[in-house]
């Protein structure tokens, strides 16, 4: 499972802003980012009324995709409001961060951008796992903070705390006896499948190190 982490606060605290100069930011350092936002009504309108996908979707079909050259796009029933963790799995698998906006409930880890100068009414008070504020307000927490323009400073936390700290497998690639440097969306879809295989043999005991050779014997020496 990819690390998740939400940015949480009040109505224009200016959550979407500081997540869309986030995501380059840690682009530059070889991560890749999924988001998510959380839509509270039950429905929402993601392509425009009148349209053909939009038809499609009042026709009564379950499922509409939006299929491009540089884009695809999933329009879905579900019975009931799927969870972060379940998000990233279906949704996400690719990538190394996925980002919240809103999701204020569950035990993922949680920013909160506030504008609030009472501490009583700051999120933190309130919900499970805030790890960060971003403020640039004088707050007296016992959590990391950040100003607004802190940018880089909360991608190089955000590395070093959630996505390099997190418990991943090491994964490690020889190819003819020397090693290969792997980007993290390539390592994690590589143990995600040797493992998932692994996983399907039901083994007696859970494997501490999984070693796998391939020796390519039409190769010329």
């Amino acid at each position: 499972m990819i690390p998740i982490l939400s940015f949480i606060g009040k109505s224009n605290s200016g959550k979407t802003t500081f997540i869309e100069k986030l995501i380059p930011e840690l682009n530059q350092k070889g991560f890749r980012v999924a988001t998510v936002k959380h839509d509270r009504s039950h429905g929402f309108d993601f392509d425009k009324k009148g349209k053909d996908s939009w038809r499609h979707k009042e026709a009564g079909a379950e499922a509409t995709i939006l299929s491009s050259p540089r884009m695809i796009a999933l329009i879905r029933d579900i019975k009931e409001e799927a969870s972060l963790s379940e998000i990233a799995f279906r949704y996400a698998g690719d990538a190394d961060l996925l980002i919240a906006e809103g999701f204020k409930d569950g035990n993922q880890k949680k920013i909160e951008i506030t504008t609030d100068l009472n501490e009583e009414h700051l999120f933190c008070k309130k919900y499970q796992n805030v790890v960060a504020v971003i403020s640039d307000n004088k707050l007296k927490l016992e959590l990391p903070m950040f100003k607004r323009d802190s940018i880089s400073e909360v991608a190089e936390w955000i590395e070093k705390k959630i996505l390099t700290a997190d418990k991943r497998d090491n994964l490690a690639l020889f190819v003819n006896s020397k090693k290969i440097s792997l980007k993290p969306f390539i390592a994690n879809i590589l143990t995600g499948t040797i493992k998932g295989i692994i996983f399907a043999l039901k083994m007696r005991k859970k494997p501490v190190t999984i070693e796998l050779k391939i020796v390519n014997k039409s190769a010329k020496k």
